[in-house]
């Protein structure tokens, strides 16, 4: 089910908007998305996408393609592999230098990766340390863990914004706002 856009823009608090995943590519398999029960790309087509994204981005949202997630779906076999993964990622996404468009003409913000695996840390869907509605504790807990060790003075912290995106994970966006500012 598609999330209508309407319902993110304009919102004076968000300034970034995550269109996940590209979550098939490399060694091989021929790059894919998975927009978690959003039209489908390639059979469906999201062309009419474009028209959201130029409407976020007229509102200073940018908007991230992000590659990897769960699926594990992705891996590089070689420089070259990667060399082609990020031809294909600027050509479709970024450059609007190819014949086929997934998300019609409207050209992103950038990409985020999100390469599960070794040290990686998901912090929703994942009970342990994941933001509970009202209740900052195993996040918090586990973030400063998680960075302790880190010199960095800003961190950026992406949560999903609405269960069609990750179910009981997705975090309400007034008690959310109300911690962080």
């Amino acid at each position: 089910m598609r999330v209508p856009w309407q319902r993110l823009v304009p919102r004076d608090y968000m300034s970034l908007l995550s269109i996940a995943f590209l979550s098939s590519f490399g060694s091989g398999r021929s790059p894919m998305m998975n927009l978690a029960g959003h039209r489908d790309p390639y059979s469906e087509g999201c062309t009419g996408l474009s028209s959201d994204i130029e409407s976020c981005q007229s509102k200073d949202m940018k908007l991230m393609l992000y590659i990897g997630g769960g699926s594990r779906s992705y891996s590089l076999a070689s420089s070259d592999d990667a060399r082609q993964v990020a031809t294909y990622i600027w050509n479709s996404f970024l450059g609007r230098q190819s014949s086929f468009l997934p998300l019609g003409p409207a050209v992103l913000d950038g990409v985020d990766f999100d390469v599960e695996g070794g040290t990686d840390l998901k912090f929703y869907s994942n009970s342990p340390c994941q933001y509970t509605s009202g209740d900052i504790t195993n996040l918090e807990e586990v973030w400063k863990q998680w960075i302790s060790d880190i010199p960095a003075t800003k961190f950026f912290l992406g949560l999903p914004a609405f269960p069609e995106a990750a179910g009981s994970a997705s975090s309400h966006q007034g008690g959310l706002i109300s911690m962080a500012v």
